[in-house]
């Protein structure tokens, strides 16, 4: 039983560190969820950061795509 349980154990860790490895992300974006009412484009505005709203993702829940500026 011990043995079973060790085998399971391991294929778990091995996936799990084969899925961290193949994520995908895109480099400078942001989804963000806003409260219901804030406007994206103001809350772009008084951020600290340089931030751009791209595209609305879920109106309901007003969730955004935003972007930052590329930096070098």
């Amino acid at each position: 039983m011990k043995k079973v349980f060790c085998t399971v154990i391991a294929i778990v860790l091995i996936y799990s560190m084969h899925a961290q490895d193949s994520r995908s992300y895109v480099e400078n974006e942001l989804i963000i969820w806003l409260e219901q009412g804030v406007d994206a484009h103001e809350f772009a505005t008084n951020s600290r950061q340089r931030i751009a709203p791209k595209e609305v993702l879920s109106e309901r829940l007003n969730i955004w795509l935003f972007g930052l500026p590329y930096l070098r």
